[in-house]
């Protein structure tokens, strides 16, 4: 019976390297229709010519993976879970920006723009973990979430259009 979460907690934790090593190993098949019809969605658009590119995806998988671990062996302490996501999110950003790992500039403009409404929210979020935010602050925090999110698409619906015209 606790097979089952070791099991998933070994696959979450190797996964990225997998798919770093899938991706590095199999470089020469990748442009082959074959190849991009069954495995295309896992390098979709990245900088295949550069290591920036490759690694995007460990990267990304390996935030998720650290997001699962630490709702399970963090559940008692939010605070702990926001600061350990607020830093993976930041290195996220950071990296995006740096080595804009898309070969077209509005894909990294988008995940600039997603990962900056991830962590202006979870930053936000922080205030919730003190527990002693009443009812009306709460539900203004929660107007100003959706705002925020409102604007996100607003301004990647932007983006779309602008690169589309």
């Amino acid at each position: 019976m606790r097979l089952f979460p070791f099991i998933l907690v070994l696959t979450l934790s190797f996964s990225p390297f997998f798919v770093l090593a899938f991706l590095l190993n199999n470089s020469p098949a990748l442009s082959t229709p074959t190849f991009r019809a069954k495995f295309g969605a896992l390098y979709q658009h990245l900088k295949l010519h550069t290591i920036s590119g490759y690694s995007y995806n460990f990267w990304f998988i390996a935030r998720r993976a650290v997001y699962g671990a630490s709702i399970g062996l963090l559940g008692g302490t939010p605070s702990m879970q926001l600061i350990l996501q607020i830093i993976m999110s930041s290195g996220q950003l950071g990296y995006v920006l740096v080595y804009m790992p898309y070969e077209v500039y509005t894909d990294n403009l988008f995940d600039i723009v997603n990962e900056a409404t991830v962590l202006l929210v979870m930053t936000m979020s922080c205030s919730f973990t003190a527990g002693n935010m009443d009812p009306l602050t709460a539900s203004n925090f929660g107007f100003i979430v959706i705002g925020i999110i409102c604007a996100n698409i607003a301004v990647s619906l932007s983006i779309f259009i602008g690169s589309n015209l």
